[in-house]
């Protein structure tokens, strides 16, 4: 694609300079009804060193336009350039036996028209830079959005699987015990799913949205554990209009669960909320979980959801977090910070 906007710049600049010339050329044929030799290699001269003079000033001296400490500078090196230009001009005329057809208003016509010429290709580079800057802007943009997108198909791929058919093992089994909490749980269940596959598709949701599906998500996580394994929850119930991405937090909670000691042992804590003196912009999400006491080396390894965690927030929430993890030898605890803003805002 660079290669192609290369050349679509050279086709456009060729036919600029032809152009250009024809024009020169007819416009003296009918101020003077007539063509001669000398007159069309002055023009020709004329033309190849305004030519010269005007790729001096679009590669060497623009970028100095764009810096404002710089512009003094411009100003001098273009006076220079011209006045090189010119008396290398009048040099190559000499050695060629050509004088200058009209002194210094020749000089003065030479500039000038360099000049148009200068202001024309400068404009369209400006133009072209800033719509070439737009397109990759939003390749880069499109980029963003296809891996965001990549990464939130293989978060869901990641919750399917494994939670989808424990979970319907133990609905099954209680329909079987013919309890009373089976339709509960089956709409637990569906209301958990219709957020998966269609509320996650936006690129920000309701926190109220991510936290009931953390609710319903620790509900049905419940139906398999024992009356003494202790799940402790404190979610709040206001949350002031925020929104966040989409199945951002489901990680912790998974890790919990899913690295968690198994057995009469295991304990699961859940705190969220806002931090008072931020005027309630900044929302905590902590999780804590027993679990085994394992080498240094292992305690690192705590699979590809926690990996993809701290991959989005660097991208959806550049300096506008903190992710701390503690693993001592019997609990694994997790600290979210994040800034969070209203509907209302502009993201």
């Amino acid at each position: 694609m660079q290669k192609a906007f290369e050349q679509h710049i050279f086709r456009f600049q060729a036919g600029f300079w032809v152009i250009a010339y024809a024009l020169r050329v007819l416009i003296h044929f009918f101020s003077y009804g007539s063509l001669t030799g000398h007159a069309l290699a002055n023009i020709t001269i004329s033309h190849g060193f305004q030519i010269v003079l005007v790729y001096i000033h679009l590669w060497l001296l623009v970028s100095m336009l764009m810096q404002q400490k710089r512009k003094l500078a411009y100003l001098g090196l273009l006076v220079i350039a011209m006045a090189v230009v010119t008396l290398v001009k009048v040099g190559f005329k000499g050695m060629l036996g050509l004088s200058l057809m009209g002194g210094y208003h020749e000089v003065w016509q030479f500039l000038t028209i360099a000049a148009v010429y200068g202001s024309i290709l400068t404009a369209v580079k400006f133009f072209r830079d800033e719509q070439r800057s737009k397109e990759l802007e939003y390749q880069l943009q499109e980029a963003e959005r296809d891996r965001l997108s990549a990464e939130l198909k293989s978060l869901k791929a990641q919750i399917h699987p494994h939670f989808l058919f424990n979970t319907l093992n133990n609905i099954y089994s209680l329909s079987l015990r013919k309890s009373d909490k089976t339709s509960e749980y089956i709409l637990m269940l569906s209301e958990l799913m219709s957020y998966v596959l269609y509320d996650a598709n936006n690129r920000f949701v309701a926190l109220e949205k991510e936290l009931h599906f953390i609710e319903h998500y620790i509900a049905l996580e419940r139906i398999r554990l024992d009356k003494d394994q202790r799940i402790e929850c404190s979610i709040p119930l206001e949350t002031k209009g925020h929104q966040i991405a989409p199945l951002l937090l489901i990680p912790l909670v998974e890790n919990a669960f899913k690295h968690g000691a198994k057995g009469s042992g295991f304990h699961f804590k859940l705190e969220a909320g806002f931090l008072e003196e931020r005027e309630g912009d900044t929302f905590y999400f902590h999780c804590e979980n027993s679990t085994y006491a394992k080498p240094f080396e292992q305690q690192t390894n705590r699979g590809v959801g926690l990996n993809n965690l701290v991959k989005r927030l660097e991208r959806l929430y550049p300096n506008q977090h903190t992710l701390e993890v503690d693993h001592q030898e019997e609990v694994y605890r997790v600290h979210l910070s994040l800034q969070l803003w209203n509907s209302g805002s502009t993201v």
